[in-house]
């Protein structure tokens, strides 16, 4: 299961995610963690800490318009998630594959169909060929009788 939205990146369970009570934080303040929970327009997430395990229930994406009017940021158990440099790193990667993959099956295909198309032209020539020989048999044929 995968959620998304014009302003809520696709997630899955296991996607990696920063956390962080403050949108407005310090690259350094964000904590690494992982989703464990998908949700409609929030996440829950995993977070490994110095202390031990952390979860935050119903984390809104930094970009979503709720974060502006929600108040309860001090609470430790909730907060704001973005996609970690990882998890884009990775995301890159596996669009970079896939449109390389598609790539090559286009050209696969593109020569597959000038193939296709040769070989349909070889077959038309060789019947010719076998049309012309066998008219040119029949009339040796017919002119030795």
């Amino acid at each position: 299961m995968s959620v998304s939205s014009s302003f809520y990146p696709e997630l899955h369970i296991g996607s990696e995610v920063e956390v962080s009570n403050d949108p407005n934080a310090a690259s350094t303040q964000w904590r690494l963690g992982r989703v464990t929970v998908l949700k409609n327009n929030s996440c829950d997430v995993q977070v490994v800490t110095q202390t031990g395990i952390e979860y935050r229930h119903d984390l809104y994406h930094v970009d979503d318009p709720r974060t502006y009017t929600t108040k309860d940021w001090a609470d430790p158990s909730r907060g704001l998630f973005r996609l970690s440099h990882g998890e884009l790193e990775r995301r890159n990667v596996a669009k970079t594959i896939q449109d390389f993959r598609q790539g090559v099956l286009t050209r696969i295909s593109k020569n597959e169909l000038e193939t296709s198309a040769a070989l349909d032209q070889m077959r038309k020539d060789i019947a010719k060929w076998e049309l012309f020989m066998a008219e040119k048999t029949s009339k040796k044929t017919s002119i030795e009788k």
